[in-house]
């Protein structure tokens, strides 16, 4: 997604922090193993987490080197949360709505309203 130079390390820490202020604000996120285990590099590289803690099943040799890396990916690692809290989102969405929550359309699905049209080109496109 970006390329990080070694001068980006301050702002991508930066941001990881704001990121992870964003994580504190909802409680839902505790419940979600596998998605505080995606973001744990950003928890890291914005203060939020000690490194240490990966070093107990993967020792990290070059700590430097494993905060370029992460620091690279970042965009990688929020994109996949997003991913993986796609259905608790729909959960609440439909819980709002007062419906059961369905499958997810894509854009490029067929539009359920049976125009025949994609998704993108018929109902989600007004």
């Amino acid at each position: 997604m970006f390329h990080l130079d070694a001068g980006d390390v301050e702002e991508v820490g930066q941001w990881c922090a704001g990121y992870m202020m964003g994580v504190d604000l909802d409680d839902a996120w505790l419940e979600h193993d596998d998605v505080i285990a995606a973001i744990f590099p950003i928890a890291v590289l914005g203060g939020h987490t000690a490194l240490d803690k990966a070093a107990d099943e993967h020792p990290i040799d070059d700590e430097d080197g494993w905060r370029l890396t992460a620091g690279g990916e970042i965009g990688d690692i929020a994109l996949e949360a997003f991913e993986l809290l796609a259905p608790a989102r729909d959960q609440l969405a439909a819980a709002a709505a007062g419906v059961a929550p369905g499958p997810r359309i894509g854009r490029n699905d067929p539009c359920p309203c049976g125009s025949g049209k994609k998704h993108k080109k018929c109902c989600l496109g007004k």
